[in-house]
């Protein structure tokens, strides 16, 4: 942008200069408020553009709005600000298209001008956000419940013919194989009925023989 500003000055100060050594008699560059008086009310014709100047020697800039164009890739101008002498006069050399809105834009930003609008939206959508998922989780956990109460009922359905052990009467045996000790004490005690019926029945047969029975 300066160096554009610069390079303009110069054509302007070329422009004039070069007009001013052809004009007889010779012109007296020394006099400043002269040399300035030559630049007012005219329109110079440059290469970056028309620059004007009024009667008071005050530019009569022409100043473009517009929009970046992603499609295109380009700035597109669609308002152009023409200060003249009389009154200023803002142009509509074309149509804006906006990407998400309308226009006229509204007067006051998304945010709000303290941009607080926003972060009491954000708090808000927090607020819904966690009452969602506190719901989620309880639904999930009322269906887990519930899934496994009905497989249990249908469990209880399907095994109807299964008898409670608390309803049986009486005493269940378990037959168990008698270990190396519990063998050992049955053979001890049959041995020992054996010795005690042998032993008594010796006595009796000699009780027998002293009373004559034989």
């Amino acid at each position: 942008m300066h160096t554009r500003a610069a390079y303009a000055s110069m054509i302007l100060v070329a422009q004039v200069a070069d007009q001013l050594r052809h004009k007889e008699p010779l012109f007296d560059f020394n006099d400043g408020a002269l040399l300035a008086r030559q630049f007012f009310g005219r329109t110079f014709e440059t290469k970056v553009g028309n620059i004007s100047f009024d009667e008071l020697g005050q530019s009569l800039a022409e100043i473009g709005i517009g929009y970046y164009d992603p499609a295109e890739d380009e700035f597109v101008p669609f308002l152009s600000y023409k200060r003249l002498s009389e009154a200023s006069k803002i142009e509509v050399i074309g149509q804006v298209r906006w990407m998400d809105g309308v226009w006229p834009v509204p007067s006051e930003p998304l945010c709000g001008f303290q941009g607080l609008k926003c972060a009491v939206d954000n708090a808000f959508w927090r607020t819904v956000g966690g009452a969602t998922a506190g719901a989620l989780a309880v639904s999930l956990s009322l269906l887990f419940i519930t899934r496994r109460v009905l497989r249990e009922q249908m469990i209880h359905h399907l095994l109807w013919w299964n008898l409670d052990p608390s309803l049986l009467v009486g005493t269940q045996l378990r037959l168990r194989a008698p270990s190396m000790l519990q063998r050992f004490g049955i053979a001890a005690r049959l041995f020992a009925g054996s010795r005690v019926g042998i032993n008594h029945s010796g006595s009796q047969f000699e009780r027998m023989a002293q009373g004559g029975w034989y």
